[in-house]
């Protein structure tokens, strides 16, 4: 493969890089949801922020308190809730109940962040059952597809920021190291960031709008007032620009060097070679 316009595959390794950065930073941050909820006449708003695995409740009930969040699923029924029992196995169990509409005793051992003169609900107090319908809850097939879109795009951006360096200093002889693997790792990272926006999008559209989906809003006790997608959903539209870009930059690459035009060579009959 030619050796030219190195400083245009250089320019993709950045912009790859980047791109795959976003993503992993995206994957780690607890901004997906930011809602508000309120138990009507008690105190203020309720703060509920999460990530795709964990977040933080700030419960305003007499004074603050601020609450671990987990996202838990049940696979096989094609259901997550963020729910904040301490344990795994608690968690678990709790979003049975919840799936299997029984009653829920009200939620006091979640593990607590911060606490400022923290007045409990009472523990004996039995939070209301829905009235008709089937709760609500995040699709346990969104969320696995969320994550797993978005781990492939920050693969497949790092691996084409890797490749550039390497076409950089050197030619690889297989296709899929090589300057049109770079394209395609490229293009695999913008499908893939773009389904990640799309499924995320969707599963908020149909229920986190309206129901953040942790326990008290999964029962009804507390009204989400307002949900929205915060930073850590909307920095992925940088990598759903830059992945294009970077393919882009090496289809320009290879119209450049097209453009350029062919050295001939002439053979005198002395034997001089000459180059033009």
């Amino acid at each position: 493969m030619v050796k030219a316009k190195r400083g245009l595959i250089f320019l993709t390794c950045l912009t790859s890089a980047l791109s795959a950065i976003v993503c992993l930073l995206s994957f780690g941050t607890q901004n997906w949801i930011e809602a508000k909820g309120t138990y009507g006449s008690l105190d203020g708003y309720n703060i509920i922020t999460y990530g795709l695995f964990t977040g933080s409740f700030k419960r305003n009930v007499g004074s603050v308190s601020i609450h671990e969040i987990v996202m838990t699923c049940l696979i096989s029924d094609n259901v997550c809730a963020m729910l904040c029992k301490s344990t795994s196995e608690d968690r678990k169990w709790e979003l049975q109940k919840l799936y299997n509409n029984d009653k829920v005793t009200f939620d006091t051992d979640c593990p607590q962040v911060f606490r400022s003169n923290y007045r409990p609900i009472p523990a004996t107090r039995i939070l209301r059952e829905d009235v008709g319908g089937e709760r609500t809850f995040i699709s346990a097939a969104s969320f696995i597809f969320t994550a797993f879109f978005l781990i492939v795009s920050a693969v497949f951006g790092l691996a084409a920021a890797v490749l550039a360096v390497w076409n950089t200093a050197g030619n690889p002889i297989y296709t899929v190291f090589s300057i049109y693997g770079m394209q395609i790792y490229n293009i695999v990272g913008a499908v893939t960031v773009l389904l990640t926006i799309i499924v995320w999008g969707a599963e908020y559209n149909i229920t986190i709008i309206s129901n953040a989906c942790i326990l008290e809003t999964i029962i009804g006790d507390m009204s989400t007032i307002e949900s929205n997608l915060g930073y850590s959903y909307w920095i992925l539209f940088v990598p759903l620009v830059l992945y294009p870009t970077s393919a882009g930059i090496l289809y320009l690459r290879q119209y450049l060097i097209n453009k350029e035009p062919e050295k001939q060579v002439d053979i005198q009959e002395d034997g001089d070679i000459i180059m033009y």
